[in-house]
């Protein structure tokens, strides 16, 4: 068995310092051996000094058979300068010569560069426009939520961790072909003027690159942490197996084609489309499983069920007991999640019972308490929208009555007046609390719920 070791190099338009890396390996006795999308594997010889060179060749694909008559004759030329073919990526192609001093690989400066940007713009380029396509369409997504939604999303560390990782995406995709472009027309101006291509690595530029895939990957691996605390198993399974199955089916179904001599073009679209006819299959397989295989959502919270309706016995600041007195029902689910974002604080309560005729009443609170005032705003204006579609109205009430900046109840038109459905929004200094009962509150119940939710909490 060969005794290889795989490294992650670095990007492919940075040929100049990919020779040098190459160069030392060899010295280490790590001689190149394949590449890969994100992997290249080295086998371990002996030390040896190794002279390297990167070209690019616009037939080159990862979907030919074998190499084109061109490469062939490419190859055939650069073996007769003393450069022996080591392996290729699509365009890139490297070779390495075991000579002192080996003559140079490509002398003409300008059609280097013109041939480096024609693969550039086959591959690179199409690549990152696709990228950045396909994640402005989630982060358009991602905004409409927050437009419908706002309270909800920015009151969610999930929701806010996807739009970081969706702008941050797009911005160093931007990042990468705006470099891109600015190399090729220093280089451009370079050439015509008679110099040479400028070199477009910096150790701080890796450094920022290194460091973004840390902190991008630091995100997605948070993201999965925090689903996994509340989501089923089985959907975290399915969500997971998604990719590695895409990329076996795509890149298995291009080896396979490639040894049965398959055109570079029917190969690709094979390939293409079997990834397509996956990813639809795919999901129909996951909307057929998750209803009936009933993966339920996980809870690190102790509960006890009747039926499949789940009992919880968290401790909450106000009870339906509390305003309405002793009430003889053993079925109660006392709920209270917490939420914390860098934007939103956020506990929501609630009383509930599982569905059934003649239903005890029910309490269900959420306190907001934003860390901004651009915040406050946005939830005060969320929490107070009306909605067309609904014949729900608003009236302000008077402060005294919360002891408020702001106060709100919700009720609909009778014909023998407003009929009130006890929904409220409180608005104060430091917090905004939305709480929903049964009926609206009476005088007493007023004073149960300031003593019970304001009490040496809040800033009025």
């Amino acid at each position: 068995m060969k005794n290889t070791k795989r490294l992650m190099l670095m990007n492919y338009n940075y040929y100049k310092e990919i020779e040098k890396k190459l160069e030392l390996y060899a010295k280490k006795g790590l001689v190149l051996e394949k590449m890969g999308p994100y992997f290249w594997t080295f086998k371990k010889t002996e030390p040896q000094n190794l002279k390297y060179t990167v070209t690019y060749f616009a037939e080159g694909s990862v979907f030919n058979p074998h190499p084109t008559d061109n490469q062939q004759t490419y190859f055939d030329y650069a073996k007769a300068a003393g450069w022996d073919f080591v392996c290729e990526y699509n365009q890139m192609q490297i070779f390495c010569s075991s000579l002192e001093n080996p003559p140079e690989f490509e002398t003409d400066e300008k059609e280097k560069l013109e041939n480096i940007h024609k693969c550039m713009k086959k591959s690179f380029v199409i690549s990152q426009l696709l990228m950045l396509l396909v994640f402005a369409l989630n982060l358009f997504l991602r905004l409409n939520s927050l437009k419908r939604n706002p309270t909800d999303f920015l009151s969610s560390n999930i929701d806010l961790a996807a739009l970081l990782m969706f702008i941050s995406i797009i911005l160093y995709s931007s990042y990468t072909l705006i470099n891109y472009f600015m190399w090729y027309n220093k280089s451009k101006k370079s050439v015509d003027m008679g110099g040479f291509i400028i070199e477009n690595f910096s150790k701080t530029r890796r450094y920022f690159e290194i460091g973004y895939l840390i902190f991008l990957f630091s995100l997605i691996g948070y993201m999965f942490i925090h689903l996994s605390t509340n989501t089923a198993f089985g959907i975290i399974a399915l969500s997971v197996a998604q990719l590695p199955l895409f990329a076996l089916v795509f890149w298995g179904s291009i080896t396979l084609l490639k040894r049965r001599k398959f055109s570079a073009n029917a190969n690709k679209i094979i390939s293409t489309s079997l990834l397509i006819l996956t990813g639809v299959l795919y999901l129909g397989f996951m909307f057929y499983s998750i209803p009936r295989f009933s993966f339920s959502e996980r809870s690190n919270k102790p509960y006890t069920t009747v039926g499949e309706y789940r009992l919880y016995s968290d401790k909450i600041p106000l009870t339906c007991e509390d305003l309405y007195g002793h009430i003889d029902f053993e079925y109660y689910s006392y709920e209270a999640d917490e939420e914390n974002t860098p934007l939103l604080h956020r506990n929501h309560y609630s009383q509930t019972s599982p569905p059934m005729k003649n239903a005890p009443p029910e309490l269900e609170y959420s306190i907001y308490e934003p860390k901004f005032e651009f915040v406050k705003n946005i939830v005060v204006s969320d929490l107070t929208k009306l909605n067309d579609w609904s014949d729900r109205k608003l009236e302000t009430l008077d402060n005294a009555v919360f002891s408020t900046e702001k106060a709100y109840a919700f009720y609909y038109e009778e014909a023998n007046g407003k009929l009130f459905s006890g929904e409220y929004i409180l608005v104060f200094t430091d917090k905004i609390i939305h709480i929903d009962a049964e009926t609206p509150f009476t005088d007493e119940q007023i004073e149960i719920v300031k003593s019970k939710l304001l009490s040496g909490n809040s800033k009025v």
